[in-house]
This record gives C-alpha cells, structure tokens and sequence, in this order.
C-alpha cells in the first residue's frame, strides 16, 4: 500500500506510467531491503575459495588470475579457508587483489591445530621454508638441506625470483613434476602451496626478526654483496642506513603479498623508476633485470593506495597464524629448531643446533663487548628516531609484534606438551 502511496506522490498518476512506475519503485525498495537485511561477509558472497571459476583482476592492460583451489581437499576442519566473518573493510581490498588469498596450508600446529586435525598431517605435508632475508634464512635453508640428506628427502628448486617464475611455467606443463618433492624452499616460496596439486597437505613456515636490526644487517651485508639481488638495487656503500632501511622497506609484509606476475615483463608498465633511488644502469629499456622485490615494491605502490595497503597489512595480520604451521624467531633461534621438530617430525635439533651461517661481524661479538653493543645500539636509536624510517617499516614492525605474541603462545602449548 506505502508503494502506491508512494507512486501517487511523484507524479505516477496517469496510467500510461503506472505500471513503469510501479516496476521501478518495485526495484529501488528491493535494493534497499537487500542492502539492510543483506551483511556482506567472505562466506556469503562466495569468494574464491568457493567459487568454480577463475576470478581475474584487471590491472591496466594485465590480466591477472587467482589460482582456483575450490576443489583442493580440505586438509583439517579450516585449511585452506579464510575465517568466518572477515571485516565487512576487508572484502573490496580482497575482491581487488584476490592474489592476496591464500588457500592451501595447515594452520599453526601449536595455536590452531584441533583435536580433529591430526599432526602425523603436518608430518607427512610438503614444507615450504619462506626465506625472510637477514633473519636467519641461510642457516635455515643449510639446515633444511641437512634434514633432507639424512632423511632422504627431496628438495625443490630454491625460489629464486626467475625460479619461482620458471616453477610456476613448469606446473602449467605438468601439475606431477613435484609429486615427489617434500621441501621447498626461497624468498619467492609464499603461495606455492596453491600452485602444487598434489594428494598430500602442504605448509609453510618462516622465522622472523626485529625490523631495525635486520636492516642494520643487510646494510653491512650488501656493502660488501653487491650482487645478491638483496643489495643489487642501490649500493649500501654510497647511502645512510637511514636511506638504506627506507630503500628495503616492510620486506615481509611484501614477501606473503607476492605473485611471479610481479617478475615478468607484462608488469613493466606499472613500475616507475623515477619514484625511488636506484642504481643509475636500470632504465626503462632494462626494467625486467631489476630484483623482483624492488619490483614488486613500486608496483604495489603503484597500484595500490595508502589506504588499501594498511588494509592489506590489516589482512596479513589477522592470518599470520593460519597462514604459518611454525613461525620461527631469529633472536631465538635454537627454541624455534625445537618447534620445527615437533611440528613436523624431522631432526631439525640433531642436524642443525648450533648452526649459525652468514653471522655477520656484529653480530658475532660477545655480548659483554660493551663498545660493539653501543654501536649496535646507537644504529637501532638512529633508525627509531626517524619517523621516516618508522613509517617505511610500519608493517613489518606490526608483524614482527604479531609474530612474537603467536611464537609465545606456540612456546607454552610446547611446554604443556612435553610435561604431560
């Protein structure tokens, strides 16, 4: 009756538009009703993870797809699920970039692992080490490969940028190639779960470290490795740690929002030289031999907004936890070996305690060396007390935060597990 009601007022009286009228009012408190009684979340819009067919983003002249795991098995009650509801400020960023969803993994082993999700899962899952620079990687990956040879275990290639490339190429070819490869391992290697179609589960796990003090390490690491694709960018010997650590930026928060599309040349129009310092050989003509995390760095600040970017750091953080089976730290690094032993039943402590590889100078010196500790410190104030430099590590410095908070809790359900 409103309807009618309604009509009348606006000038539907005649009756050659009556029924035009009626339709269209019909119409407008339909969407109105629908947009009131209708909350949007992951689940009931039908996002990736249930959907049957590709979603694609369009990023100028670039199609990008979502790998489509809809029919993957789900390896425990949530695995390879987002959580239910997401924030309502969380589904257009998503919807965006759907890159960002990943959906193969099991979840934390110590925190999110129930009792119907069995841990001989995570013993018999793929692992994928992914290679946080300067925060314990390469005793890591020296570790893994020592697992491997005493537990006759096959390793797959490490994910460089072109090999993460080259590994993506090779699975279009033949989804089988790796049925048999049990460890993985490399910088690239976030998302490769979703790549691999294979019968067994598959997880990650990474060891994380203090921001400021991983920048103090790569900045006298690449004055002396220039051709580490780390330091290949800008020459560390010819800046201030405080340009160097603006240069390297919240390197995690990219590293678990990578793609290969990033690496390849069809990307080349979305990343601007003229933004950011960099070495003076890289032009335009040459974008392509640029590192892939330099890369990746200017085309997501290219794409993306300020806004969208924090609430992409907002989405890393809510699914670090599921993301990871273990999430090591650096600065404890012998307890986290012990984790990684339970988690996945290798002899991570027998084959790797003890090992420290490319421990620089600093790092080195006794920690009653007073002097060495000051200048360690002094480095750390002088990067703190720029608000330049917070700002160009703000998500990292949230994700170490996280990281911590969910290595604290990993530590006390290992304690309650061993003592009962």
């Amino acid at each position: 009756m409103a309807l009618f009601h309604l009509r009348g007022m606006i000038g539907c009286r005649r009756r050659s538009r009556r029924l035009l009228c009626t339709l269209a009012f019909a119409f407008i408190l339909l969407f109105v009703a629908s947009n009131v009684l209708f909350v949007p979340t992951i689940d009931n819009i039908g996002l990736y993870e249930k959907s049957h067919v590709n979603t694609e983003l369009n990023i100028g002249k670039i199609q990008v797809k979502s790998f489509n795991s809809s029919t993957d098995t789900d390896y425990s009650n949530d695995t390879g699920r987002l959580d239910n509801p997401q924030p309502y400020r969380l589904i257009g960023v998503v919807n965006k970039f759907p890159w960002i969803v990943r959906h193969r993994y099991l979840e934390n082993y110590y925190t999110r692992r129930d009792n119907a999700t069995s841990s001989k899962l995570y013993r018999d899952s793929k692992v994928v080490f992914l290679h946080h620079n300067k925060a314990a990687g390469t005793t890591v990956k020296t570790c893994l490969t020592s697992v491997a040879a005493k537990q006759s275990l096959r390793i797959g290639p490490v994910m460089a940028s072109n090999t993460r490339v080259g590994f993506q190429n090779s699975l279009a070819k033949s989804r089988d190639r790796y049925q048999s490869t049990r460890i993985f391992m490399g910088g690239y290697s976030f998302g490769i779960c979703d790549d691999l179609k294979s019968d067994n589960p598959c997880s990650y796990f990474t060891f994380l470290r203090n921001p400021y003090e991983r920048v103090i390490s790569s900045y006298e690491y690449c004055k002396r490795a220039r051709s580490d694709q780390l330091c290949s960018v800008l020459n560390a010997n010819e800046v201030t740690i405080n340009e160097w650590a603006k240069h390297q930026g919240s390197f995690f928060f990219r590293q678990v929002l990578f793609m290969p599309e990033f690496c390849k040349k069809p990307f080349d129009s979305h990343i601007p030289l003229d933004v950011e310092p960099h070495d003076r050989k890289y032009t335009v003509r040459n974008k392509l031999s640029i590192s892939c995390w330099f890369r990746e760095k200017l085309a997501l600040n290219n794409i993306t907004s300020p806004d969208e970017r924090d609430l992409m750091n907002e989405y890393i953080l809510m699914n670090l936890e599921k993301w990871f089976a273990v999430i090591g730290i650096a600065e404890e690094y012998e307890f986290s070996i012990q984790l990684l032993e339970q988690a996945f039943g290798l002899p991570f402590i027998k084959c790797c305690g003890g090992m420290r590889k490319n421990y620089h100078e600093y790092q080195q010196t006794n920690k009653t060396d007073s002097k060495q500790s000051t200048v360690i410190d002094d480095l750390k104030g002088q990067l703190m007390a720029d608000s330049t430099v917070r700002e160009a590590l703000f998500y990292d410095l949230q994700i170490y935060e996280k990281a911590k908070e969910i290595f604290e809790k990993q530590k006390q359900v290992y304690y309650q597990t061993i003592s009962s």
